[in-house]
């Protein structure tokens, strides 16, 4: 009997071990990327590119921005920067004409990017697939006449090595340069294998129609596209359907890694598709927070997380994630056309250092020269009218992001009529300076702290932030706003509590600097940090002056277990911030504080803020001698105090420095209206 057991459990033991042993096999993952450079937003509706509509269905869609650290080109952008930053996941830079030809090259490379602010990893994506244990192919090159092997700047490891490069170029005489890329020699996506796929001819395309006739130009262009769309309906989406039928991991990225030559030059948005691991609807950065724009740099923990495998350290990037309902083509269009406009206010009406560096200027010597001519009202009233201008215009680049999108016309005409209407305010109403002074900067705190609290991502379209094509602070509050906002802060609060409700104020302080330094809301740990200390100087202030030198050590420490605090429950994961990236890593606190320093310093040397700093802070010294109530003159110190702290704390601090100083300057120059400095001239003015 058990010998009759033992030979019926060997035959079924026997029977299910090759089920066993191919179900412990699991499928390897696949990467295919296919690059197409030059595509643009207006092709997504070419009718030989109906396989968009139909990838669109099995893949998520957005936009991505191509910067790099390129600074020159049509773009500040050039085709083997772009690869070399996606490959590297941080901003890159490398030749246009960079052809890559091995060890040489790449020293090159290394050189060139060395000199960067940032740490750029090169062969980041090369290095991720090794860890993998996945091969490396590429197929396709670039360039014209001569062969370009600069599409292995995409996928080389760190050692500037792939597996195996194919270039795929057949000659064709009717072809722009007399090539093109034959799309039958790239290969369906491997098991184990990461695929690179660079089309090329759209942008082979644009580069030689300088060389040809209109109607000649677009005809390459379309027989490029109706190409691709073939590549597209032959080759991508029957690999994709297979994959799925066979419930093998696969991950497709199709997306250009710099703009079209045929775009604005403001535009550099490249369409992005991701197909498999889940990826539908739009894709989602967690960069940027923003659905439907990613950076350039997020495809490459994107593949890593793919992998499992973690990404480099030094990569700025974050996985992508799919998010929301499917987008329709139009749908995915107008985003496109969307970000464009607000770009182009941003550009048009953003910072306008110059335009402040002037208005400063002019107030600061028309006070200085009002001391040596004898009738100084004019002077004082005219300085005034700008300031005024200047304060009601900040108060309009604030605001903006509730009533956009706006034509760059509109926008422009609505800055002048704001400006305008504010000088005729006061110039009707001389003795209610004061109060439209402190209206405006009313509206500008309270309209962003209520955005923070609410909305933070909605300051990324103000015109007072940074460019949205720069992909950065598009959620919370940036550098220029972080400024602006701290002046308009302390005014706001001091102005009506410092006499009788300091304590209050504190408090007030206290609320801004965790709306500025949550991660949900501003996640500014400079601007919080700045608050932070102005909350302590004014509750210090409410205390009895025998009790202040007790309140100090115990502010001081409780500030430092709080910024402890702070640190210790930073995310250091990969989606972590620049701060949690930087306590993750090996000396990368220490590092991020000497960038910051030699930042500064550089920004400080060459930078015109520098300027509208020093004359801004020169014009509140002078107004501190006119006759202001107890609370504009208590926000004087303060504002002397907020803007050295902030220029010390933030990345670029001489900007939002001179932000806070220009605008607290514009402020107490209206709130002073033409009052004059307490002189025995101006006293016979006065009387007279």
């Amino acid at each position: 009997m058990i010998a009759r057991l033992a030979v019926v459990a060997t035959v079924g033991f026997a029977l299910l071990l090759p089920y066993a042993a191919a179900a412990s096999v699991q499928p390897r993952p696949a990467v295919l990327i296919v690059m197409a450079p030059g595509l643009r937003s207006e092709d997504l509706t070419y009718p030989d590119l109906q396989a968009i509509t139909r990838l669109r269905e099995h893949a998520a869609v957005g936009w991505i921005i191509t910067r790099t650290a390129a600074k020159a080109g049509p773009h500040f952008s050039n085709l083997a920067s772009g690869l070399l930053t996606i490959g590297s996941g941080s901003r890159a830079l490398a030749d246009e004409d960079s052809h890559y030809r091995g060890s040489q090259d790449l020293a090159a490379l290394r050189t060139a990017n060395e000199r960067l602010d940032h740490t750029v990893p090169i062969g980041a994506l090369g290095d991720v697939c090794r860890r993998a244990h996945l091969r490396i192919s590429v197929y396709g090159g670039l360039g014209g006449v001569e062969p370009n092997r600069g599409a292995l700047l995409l996928a080389m490891d760190p050692a500037g090595r792939v597996d195996h490069y194919e270039s795929a170029r057949q000659p064709d005489v009717r072809a722009p340069y007399g090539v093109r890329t034959d799309i039958s020699r790239l290969p369906s996506p491997e098991p184990g294998a990461l695929t690179v796929w660079m089309y090329s001819d759209i942008m082979r395309a644009e580069t030689y129609a300088h060389f040809c006739l209109g109607d000649i130009a677009r005809g390459h262009r379309r027989q490029a596209l109706r190409v691709f769309g073939r590549l597209l309906t032959n080759r991508l989406i029957p690999a994709i359907e297979q994959a799925h039928r066979e419930r093998r991991p696969l991950l497709v990225i199709l997306t250009s890694p710099t703009p079209s030559r045929r775009t604005v030059r403001s535009d550099r948005l490249a369409p992005l598709m991701i197909s498999g691991a889940g990826f539908e609807g739009s894709v989602y950065s967690r960069s940027t927070h923003r659905s439907g724009i990613a950076l350039n740099t997020d495809i490459l923990p994107t593949v890593a997380g793919f992998l499992r495998v973690a990404p480099a350290a030094q990569a700025t990037g974050r996985a992508l994630i799919s998010h929301g309902p499917s987008t329709s083509i139009p749908e995915w269009q107008q985003q496109h056309d969307q970000t464009l406009l607000v770009s182009r206010l941003q550009i048009a009406l953003g910072g306008l250092p110059q335009l402040r560096l002037a208005i400063t200027l002019i107030m600061a010597l028309l006070l200085l020269i009002s001391r040596w001519i004898a009738r100084p009202v004019t002077t004082l009233r005219l300085a005034t009218c700008l300031g005024a201008a200047l304060l009601a215009f900040t108060a309009l680049q604030t605001v903006s992001s509730l009533f956009q999108p706006l034509t760059v016309e509109t926008g422009r005409l609505l800055a002048v009529v704001i400006a305008a209407t504010a000088i005729l305010v006061y110039l009707i109403a001389p003795r209610k300076a004061a109060a439209l002074s402190y209206g405006l900067v009313t509206v500008i705190a309270t309209l962003v702290a209520g955005l923070l609290a609410l909305h933070p991502d909605g300051l990324g379209k103000a015109w007072l932030s940074y460019n949205v094509m720069y992909g950065t602070r598009m959620y919370g509050i940036g550098n220029e706003m972080a400024g602006v906002w701290l002046a308009a802060t302390i005014i706001t609060i001091q102005v009506p509590l410092w006499q009788r409700y300091r304590r209050i104020a504190a408090g007030l302080l206290a609320l801004a600097t965790a709306l500025a330094v949550l991660p949900w809301a501003g996640a500014d740990m400079g601007a919080g940090l700045t608050l932070a200390v102005m909350a302590a100087y004014t509750g210090t202030a409410s205390l009895p002056r025998r009790r202040r030198m007790v309140a100090l050590p115990v502010i001081l420490t409780l500030g430092i277990v709080m910024l402890g605090l702070v640190l210790a429950i930073t995310d250091r994961g990969p989606d972590a911030s620049h701060l949690g990236r930087a306590l993750a890593a090996d000396s990368g606190l220490w590092q991020m504080m000497l960038r910051k320093i030699a930042l500064n310093i550089d920004t400080t040397v060459r930078s015109t803020w520098a300027i509208t700093l020093a004359s801004s802070l020169a014009g509140i010294a002078w107004i501190g001698r006119s006759s202001l109530s107890d609370g504009w003159r208590s926000s004087i110190q303060s504002l002397y105090i907020g803007t050295a702290v902030i220029y010390l704390v933030n990345d670029t601090g001489v900007v939002a420095a001179a932000l806070s100083a220009g605008t607290g300057f514009c402020a107490l120059a209206l709130a002073a209206g033409a009052a004059l400095p307490k002189t025995p001239e101006a006293q016979r003015v006065r009387d007279h």
